[in-house]
């Protein structure tokens, strides 16, 4: 007895007794503890050329065989897979593969005699069961239907059954590691069908970033989906700008569940009030002293959803940030700042140092608007800093950015 992947494999000239003489090709399937299998089916492929040479299922007896088979030096490949319906009663489902290998190009070559009634026997595997709910988010059935994506850890599709019982399923497939998607829809009695969005388990909106599932020959259970029609924010809409009367505030849509080919639309909101429609707002004097934000509604074919941005900082009069920076000896740089704006002069309040989003030197009080900061230890090379200007009650927040290169 030779053990090969999938299946246990014996060679031999004298036929079995439920054969009939004559056979260029023949065998017995067997499975759990030696019985013979129902209802699989044994494909001949030529070794040489790959081609397709004929196909022998199983009886109750696990017999199968093939006559004429005309292959390039009678040497074949099989590749055998279960045929039987499968329930989520508990039916056994065994492994489809090839003899010898899981992938055809590693199938073991057989070798025939014409009409010599040469003897495969096939042992083959049990699949292993993922068994789980899928239903809506709500929990209730899908009045449509369900499927699921299963990929295996090179990427690859294996063959796998599906028995459903209500939100319960079982899928039979082969011992290994999978990750699992599950989608569907609802078909309500009037209007139109609702389309559910592909999850992935645990819960990703795709295989790449899905969690592996490892599945023995015991099986693994506990695989569970809940599935919405709604697009999901993954990463919230976000405001870039200063809130300032007259300046530009931008939005950034975040990250959706489905990115490709989801549309996207804008509302900026004072409170409850649509101030603006579309990717860019700029605030006006109406918006002095209110926080603003934005609601972001993706649509992806039938599915949509929104989320809203964090609220920016309350509105107020634009400043602007000057100066001028230079390295200095000893891992030293210096800024002089001036900060200037039309409705504050000299502009009042603090600013402080960021070496890219680290603060490298604590807030400093401007003296008529202007301030000189010395900022120490820094490493060595090209450096890129901001300073912040802090705003206050009147003034909104502004910012010079600096390229520095430190000796």
């Amino acid at each position: 007895m030779l053990a090969l992947a999938g299946a246990a494999l014996s060679l031999g000239v004298a036929a079995p007794a439920n054969a009939l003489a004559g056979h260029d090709l023949e065998g017995t399937v067997t499975g759990v503890g030696g019985a013979p299998v129902n209802d699989v089916c044994v494909d001949a492929y030529d070794a040489a050329d790959g081609s397709y040479l004929g196909e022998s299922c199983t009886g109750v007896d696990g017999a199968y065989s093939f006559d004429g088979l005309g292959a390039t030096a009678n040497q074949v490949k099989l590749f055998y897979y279960d045929d039987s319906s499968f329930s989520y009663a508990g039916d056994t489902q065994y492994v489809s593969t090839w003899v010898g290998s899981k992938f055809k190009p590693n199938a073991t070559v057989l070798t025939y005699t014409p009409a010599g009634d040469t003897v495969v026997n096939i042992s083959a595997t049990p699949d292993a069961i993922i068994s789980g709910t899928l239903a809506a988010a709500d929990g209730h059935a899908l009045t449509g239907s369900y499927w699921f994506d299963v990929v295996d850890s090179d990427g690859y599709w294996p063959n796998y059954s599906i028995a459903r019982d209500g939100i319960n399923f079982k899928i039979a497939v082969e011992p290994g590691t999978y990750r699992v998607g599950g989608y569907g829809y609802d078909n309500p009695a009037t209007g139109d069908d609702i389309n559910y969005l592909e999850k992935w388990w645990v819960d990703s909106d795709s295989m790449f970033t899905a969690t592996p599932v490892t599945v023995t020959a015991a099986g693994v259970g506990g695989i569970n989906f809940r599935l919405t029609d709604q697009l999901a924010a993954r990463q919230a809409p976000s405001i870039s700008g200063f809130a300032a009367v007259g300046r530009p505030l931008v939005a950034s849509p975040g990250t959706w569940a489905r990115s490709a080919g989801t549309e996207f639309s804008y509302q900026w909101k004072r409170g409850t009030t649509v101030v603006g429609t579309g990717a860019m707002y700029t605030p006006t004097a109406a918006d002095f002293g209110q926080r603003l934000n934005v609601v972001v509604r993706a649509v992806n074919g039938t599915n949509a959803g929104e989320a809203a941005s964090a609220a920016t900082d309350p509105v107020r009069w634009p400043s602007d940030a000057r100066g001028r920076a230079k390295a200095l000896a000893g891992h030293k740089a210096r800024f002089a700042v001036k900060i200037v704006s039309a409705k504050q002069s000299p502009v009042r309040g603090k600013v402080v140092v960021l070496r890219g989003t680290k603060v490298v030197h604590k807030a400093v009080k401007l003296v008529k608007g202007k301030a000189v900061i010395i900022v120490k230890g820094q490493p060595k090379g090209k450096q890129t800093y901001t300073v912040l200007y802090k705003g206050n009650s009147l003034l909104a927040k502004s910012a010079k950015n600096f390229t520095v290169r430190i000796h």
